[in-house]
């Protein structure tokens, strides 16, 4: 088992320092995507639009993958593929 953490960014990050045991990066990847669904079900009750991201990250503070939370369908996109290691997450 892994351990990962999942960090939210809407406007500043919100760090959470908690983390969860998933077998692999897929798993904590379709982890994020429930707090994203919550995220983007509020805003519509408050009628406004979703926005923000939600990064995974290892125990070794490597980014993992992002899910973006915006108008459209949540999307679940890998680190490797979309360049989450270039700062937009920050370690402490």
């Amino acid at each position: 088992m892994l351990q990962f953490y999942f960090h939210g960014k809407r406007g500043e990050v919100t760090v959470h320092h908690e983390g969860i045991e998933l077998a692999d990066i897929e798993e904590a990847t379709n982890e994020a995507v429930r707090p994203g669904r919550e995220i983007a079900r509020q805003a519509a009750l408050k009628g406004v639009p979703p926005r923000g991201l939600i990064f995974v990250v290892d125990d070794h503070w490597q980014p993992v993958c992002r899910v973006p939370v915006d108008g459209g369908a949540l999307r679940k996109e890998h680190a490797a593929k979309e360049g989450c290691r270039s700062g937009e997450l920050e370690a402490p």
